[in-house]
């Protein structure tokens, strides 16, 4: 299975993801282009028929569904973004919500010591197989959720589409306020839903502002409007 010229104990552990991931989805790969460099993401080859079998598996749990499993436009826009804007030196980034990790692999590639974070199991492997695949090594990785943070600070977040219901507003808060460095920013995509209104006023409420940069990603035929929201502490 490894036919990426990988060392033999990074080859292993791409099949072992691999073979995981596709004994339970169809999987397909998609060549991105950003910054003028290919990256290669292996993805679910229907992302719909995932979400309908967990949304019928735990009709109860929102925070169950596999939004994971989509590569979404706000994720395209702020990984631009990030191969626009050079991460300073030093910095310690964390890709919250990575999904297939498009962000956090972006990041690694311009150099950036990546973190990447999801809850969902299948969400973190996926993730670490497309970080082995293009950067040839293995990230670090984190399982939490927003209710729960780790005691851990990043002087860089990197959030794309994760403001899309109000349940989430306080645990994302309470994420940001525990795992911003003194002095980070949080570089956040969004494609401009009316509910994330409430997300920002939140956001002043408790001391942070923030500028926006207005993005467009044109994907499947399709142009969609994202902001990219540079967020920082009062």
């Amino acid at each position: 299975m490894n036919n990426f010229g990988l060392p033999e104990e990074l080859g292993w552990r791409f099949d072992s993801l691999y073979q995981w991931l596709s004994r339970k989805y169809p999987m397909t790969v998609e060549h991105i282009e950003i910054g003028g460099h290919t990256f290669q993401i292996n993805k679910i080859t229907d992302p719909t028929a995932a979400l309908e079998e967990a949304v019928a598996a735990n009709s109860m749990d929102s925070f169950a569904t596999p939004y994971w499993a989509e590569l979404w436009p706000s994720a395209i826009a702020l990984s631009e973004f990030v191969a626009e804007n050079a991460i300073p030196n030093h910095s310690t980034v964390l890709e919250l919500g990575c999904g297939m990790g498009l962000v956090g692999i972006v990041a690694g590639h311009f150099g950036a010591s990546v973190v990447l974070n999801d809850r969902e199991d299948d969400a973190l492997r996926l993730a670490e197989l497309n970080y082995l695949i293009n950067l040839s090594t293995v990230p670090e990785v984190l399982q939490f959720d927003w209710i729960a943070p780790v005691q851990r600070q990043f002087s860089l977040i990197l959030a794309a589409d994760v403001v899309y219901e109000l349940a989430i507003y306080q645990p994302l808060l309470h994420t940001f306020r525990t795992m911003l460095a003194p002095g980070g920013e949080i570089w956040l995509a969004e494609p401009n839903r009316p509910i994330a209104k409430d997300f920002f006023k939140v956001l002043s409420d408790n001391n942070f502002v923030w500028e926006m940069i207005p993005k467009k990603v044109t994907r499947n035929g399709r142009e969609t409007r994202i902001s990219v929201y540079i967020i920082r502490r009062k």
